[in-house]
């Protein structure tokens, strides 16, 4: 038993301290690259609504989600909110997806996408 203590003891004596590698990770962390992730662009934000949609089986024309880009905000949680209230509402009106009806449901929610977080990328 009192070898293994004294083989602990050795052990901890040689380790670096605690501090040593808070701040060894600190340096490293430091000499890192930051870079900001921009909004997505509109070939992403379509490839994300038109899988929201498919999710849904819902076929939608192109027209459709050419105007959901210009007029939604650009984010993917807001993506997932417009296919899931396009769906109810096509459901519930028993209509199809179409511009129109984006239209409408984007002006009844007050959303738009606008030109300055449209020109925003990568920082």
């Amino acid at each position: 038993m009192a070898t293994t203590a004294q083989g602990l003891c050795e052990f901890i004596d040689a380790s670096p301290s605690p501090f040593h590698v808070c701040a060894t990770v600190a340096s490293r962390l430091r000499a890192a690259f930051a870079i900001g992730i921009g909004l997505p662009d509109d070939a992403l934000l379509g490839a994300v609504l038109v899988k929201h949609f498919a999710d849904r089986q819902l076929r939608v024309a192109p027209e459709v989600i050419a105007y959901l880009l210009t007029h939604m905000e650009r984010s993917f949680a807001a993506a997932g909110e417009m296919a899931s209230l396009l769906d109810m509402v096509s459901l519930r009106d028993r209509r199809a997806v179409t511009v129109a009806l984006a239209r409408q449901l984007v002006s009844e929610a007050g959303v738009h996408s606008s030109s300055s977080a449209r020109d925003s990328g990568v920082t």
